[in-house]
């Protein structure tokens, strides 16, 4: 059932459609040599061009809204690794149109390929599980508005906390950051020396 759910919520992202980045558009123009849609249209959609597949995981890796919004599913439900896969095929299954907006505002609709179902997916860290003694110190400490974006920052961190680093953790939490920026920076410097 968790599965289900999780495809659902992804799809509805999916069909919400990709903003394409700045950095993918610069991307696409330097490599490709500024190409019209119907030139990228044809890369995205010949599974033998070797440069497809480094273009589909820029396309289809999961920024932060995406990431955000599909957080409280993720704390939610129990997942596992194997569970990756199985809502791959099942996103694959529904055969979802995916509209690629571009910043010119042009967009281009393709069908979503089941390589970039299964890396958006695997991005997710869907099997994860963050310690209930953060989760408490940030529910506690941490202004609503910025809970779910710390908690995707702790899945994408994916560590196993050893209890000093946790105690510092929980510490970090109770102390007050005034400005939201500030806070998330340091949480991500915090979080790569941890590593």
């Amino acid at each position: 059932m968790n599965n289900a759910l999780l495809a659902q919520e992804i799809k509805a992202i999916l069909q919400d459609g990709l903003t394409i980045s700045p950095e993918v558009l610069r991307y696409i123009n330097s490599t490709f040599s500024n190409p019209e849609i119907s030139e990228l249209e044809a890369l995205l959609n010949d599974e033998s061009d070797c440069e497809r597949e480094p273009l589909l995981e820029l396309i289809f890796f999961p920024d932060a809204p995406a990431r955000i919004r599909l957080e409280p599913l993720l704390e939610r439900g129990t997942f596992l690794k194997d569970d990756a896969q199985a809502v791959s095929n099942l996103l694959y299954s529904e055969h979802i149109r995916v509209a690629l907006r571009f910043p010119d505002g042009n967009a281009l609709v393709i069908k979503l390929p089941e390589d970039a179902a299964s890396r958006f997916i695997s991005r997710l860290n869907i099997s994860y599980k963050t310690e209930e003694r953060l989760l408490d110190a940030i529910r506690c400490h941490i202004p609503e508005t910025l809970q779910w974006a710390i908690k995707v920052r702790l899945r994408n961190a994916r560590h196993q906390y050893s209890p000093n680093k946790l105690d510092f953790l929980c510490r970090f939490f109770e102390k007050p950051i005034t400005e939201p920026d500030e806070l998330l920076e340091c949480l991500d410097f915090v979080l790569n020396f941890m590593t």
